[in-house]
This record gives C-alpha cells, structure tokens and sequence, in this order.
C-alpha cells in the first residue's frame, strides 16, 4: 500500500490538532511514505512544528480548504489518495479500506451524506475522510470543485474557513466535496459507499469555528467537541514523531 498511497489535509491555525491527528495516523501507518499536507495558516505556529517534526508540507497562508484540494489532487504522485480534516483521529490501519478500493475499481470512497444541519444539500462524500482514485479523476479532468455550481445555487458561505450559519432560503446548496461527487457519478465512475467512522477514526467537527460563530447553540456544540477531544486525545503526545522517510510533496 505504502508505495502507492497519499495522506492528503489541509491545515489551518490547529497546529496541536494538526500534528495530533499525524500522531494518531503515524501509530498505525509507521511505513507511509506519501504525505502532502497544504499549510493554510495565516501564523508560523504550525508550521514551526511541522518543521521540528521533520513533516514535509505545502505553504499556502491563508488558502481555503477547498482551494488548496483543488490544488492539491492534481499534484499527487500516487494513485491513491486519502483525504482527511485535520481534526479526526485514527483508531487503527486502514489498509483494508485501501484494498475495498483496488478490488471494485472505485473512483471515490466513503460516507455519503445529504441534507444535514436544516438545509437542503447535494449529496457528497464526507470530506473528512474520502478515498480517490487520483488517476482516475485526473484522467476525467475532475476537478474538488466547480466554483459556478456553487455560486449559481448561493453556496459560497460553505466554503470559507471559518463557516457561519446562512439564511435557509429553501434552494438545495452544494456544501464542500458536493460538486466533486456530482462530477464523479456523471462521469460514470465507480463510488462506494463505505462509513469508516467510529471504526477506523472519529471526526471531531468545528471545534474551531463552533466556537466562534456566533450562535449560541453552535457555540455550545464546539465547546463540548473540544472538551470530548481533549479527554479522547489525552495520551496521544506529539513528541513520539519522529523522522520518517517521506518524500517531499510537489508543488
């Protein structure tokens, strides 16, 4: 798997989520060679630490998540790809994931998810855990997203850094990853189905900007996310990292 496979993530002012979340993947994957880590943050913080750590990274202040996949996918050398949030943890290797791919020929894997929050939403993949076939989606032309969809349907708020609550008017939005799974099926590429979480990693969503939305119910939410990832995370010390052989990422 090791030769062949891209752990793939944007980061953006978590340097302690970020470098926990590598922690958690290197536990289980101590052979991986392929690590492409967009650098979005607008401080030094994170990349400081990537530095000490000796993880090879991509500096892009102040990117969107989307636009740095968008960038991202195109530049990788491998014909698999696992992307992922920084703020996920992993339980365990995910070698057999990667296998479910290679056998059914699958051009993207992982949770589909709909209509979710109180808006009417195009279904996606999870992106906080998608697998792609990178060969597959480049040989399309298949690019993360189509910035006309998502201005056409009032969708742009979704794709900030920091996310707020928008006015539901009733039209169905494309949140992030949605136009990519619709480029996906209309190509007539394979998708699989597959919910790897809690099995494989847990998801710890908005723990960042949860908190600083503005919205007291949302508010609430982050706070007691953060709190259940400072109990969960508690034995996961970033010091273990050590120098692994990885290849620098292109750019």
């Amino acid at each position: 798997m090791y030769d062949n496979f891209t752990l793939v993530t944007c980061s953006y002012n978590t340097p302690d989520v970020t470098l926990k979340m590598l922690t958690s993947f290197l536990k289980y994957h101590p052979k991986v060679k392929h690590i492409y880590i967009s650098e979005n943050s607008t401080n030094l913080e994170t990349s400081t630490l990537l530095d000490k750590y000796k993880i090879p990274y991509i500096s892009r202040p102040g990117s969107t998540h989307t636009d740095a996949v968008d960038i991202t996918l195109p530049q990788i050398h491998t014909k698999y790809a696992l992307l992922v949030d920084t703020d996920i943890i992993f339980h365990r290797n995910v070698e057999p994931l990667y296998h479910i791919m290679r056998k059914h020929n699958v051009a993207v894997m992982g949770e589909l998810c709909g209509s979710r929050g109180g808006y009417n939403l195009y279904t996606r993949i999870h992106p906080w855990f998608m697998w792609i076939d990178i060969e597959q989606i480049n040989r399309h032309g298949i690019r993360f997203k189509d910035l006309k969809r998502i201005e056409s349907t009032g969708s742009e708020k979704f794709y900030g850094n920091n996310p707020l609550m928008l006015e539901n008017d009733g039209r169905t939005k494309y949140d992030v990853g949605a136009t990519f799974y619709e480029d996906i099926k209309l190509a007539g590429l394979n998708i699989y189905a597959y919910k790897a979480d809690p099995k494989y990693f847990t998801h710890y969503e908005g723990m960042s900007w949860h908190k600083n939305c503005g919205y007291d119910k949302l508010q609430f939410i982050g706070i007691r996310t953060a709190l259940q990832y400072k109990r969960d995370t508690g034995n996961l010390d970033i010091n273990t990292l050590t120098h692994h052989n990885f290849e620098m990422p292109h750019e």
